[in-house]
């Protein structure tokens, strides 16, 4: 995992702190994602619920680009990056085609983890980055006292 600080203190109140999380393109390394999102969320004061939400949503993200195709697949890479007022997850990554290209998969109507990320964060957008590339970004925003 590489982790950038934007400030000393550990916590930015004008730049937002940044962290990536690159695994393979496994179910059984999603834990490692959702643990890194646990320790941000309780290192930047999110509660319980926030943070089980998020998880919830990083999970559907992540399922969503590993897809069910066999073969070399490209790292999934998650970047989280954290703001006082709102939380921007990126998950990069799914399965190559026959060219060597990384198409996003697109959502059905009916996709219920497309359902499921709607329901637990405010953007949902999912986008091919260079045509080599997907990025599904999930976007929660929060208020400030």
């Amino acid at each position: 995992m590489s982790t950038e600080h934007n400030s000393s203190s550990g916590v930015s109140h004008n730049v937002p702190d940044r962290v990536s999380v690159s695994v393979p393109p496994r179910a059984e390394f999603v834990a490692i994602c959702r643990l890194a999102l646990a320790g941000l969320g309780g290192s930047t004061g999110l509660d319980q619920e926030e943070v089980a939400d998020l998880k919830l949503a990083v999970t559907e993200a992540c399922a969503h680009m590993i897809g069910t195709e066999e073969g070399d697949h490209p790292n999934l890479q998650v970047d989280f990056e954290v703001a006082p007022d709102r939380w921007t997850i990126e998950v990069r990554g799914g399965p190559e085609s026959k060219d060597g290209k990384i198409p996003p998969r697109a959502f059905e109507a009916d996709d219920l983890g497309l359902v499921v990320m709607r329901a637990l964060v405010d953007e949902v957008t999912l986008e091919g980055i260079d045509n080599s590339s997907a990025v599904l970004r999930l976007v929660k925003h929060f208020r400030t006292t």
